[in-house]
C-alpha cells in the first residue's frame, strides 16, 4: 500500500485515531499553458485576424479570455502540440491509451487541424 501511495506523489499522515491521505500540487494546468502559448503565436494572431474579417472557417472564435477556440475546444498552437500529446498519453490516469481513446479524450478539450493524424502518429 505504501508503495502505491508513493507512486502517485501522495502524503500519508497517521495517528492512533486516524490516517489522512492528501496531495498538494500547485502548477499551471495544461489548459493554462496552452492558453499562455497562444499569446503572441503568429498562427493564432493570423486566425484572430481572419475571424475578425469573417474569413475563418465556421466554428473558430475568440473566447472571452482572448483564446482561440473551435466549438468550445481550445486551439493548440504548434509549439504546444507535442507537450499536449505527451501529457495526455503519459498521464497516470490515462494508462497509455490507444489512438482512438486518446483522440476521443483529447478532442473533448483541445483542437487543431490534423489532430487525429497527429494522435495516430504519436501513439504508433
Amino acid at each position: 500500500m505504501l508503495r502505491d501511495v508513493n507512486e502517485y506523489s501522495l502524503w500519508l499522515s497517521e495517528s492512533l485515531e486516524q490516517a489522512t491521505l492528501f496531495a498538494t500540487i500547485a502548477q499551471p494546468t495544461l489548459v493554462a499553458k496552452v492558453t499562455e502559448a497562444q499569446l503572441g503565436d503568429l498562427q493564432v494572431e493570423t486566425i484572430k485576424g481572419r475571424i475578425q474579417l469573417g474569413k475563418e472557417e465556421r466554428g473558430l472564435n475568440v473566447h472571452t479570455n482572448s483564446s482561440v477556440r473551435y466549438l468550445d475546444r481550445l486551439f493548440v498552437p504548434k509549439s504546444m502540440r507535442n507537450k499536449v500529446l505527451k501529457d495526455f498519453h503519459h498521464s497516470r490516469l490515462a494508462v497509455h491509451p490507444g489512438g482512438t481513446k486518446m483522440y476521443r479524450d483529447l478532442s473533448r478539450q483541445f483542437w487543431w487541424r490534423g489532430m487525429k493524424k497527429d494522435v495516430a502518429s504519436f501513439v504508433s
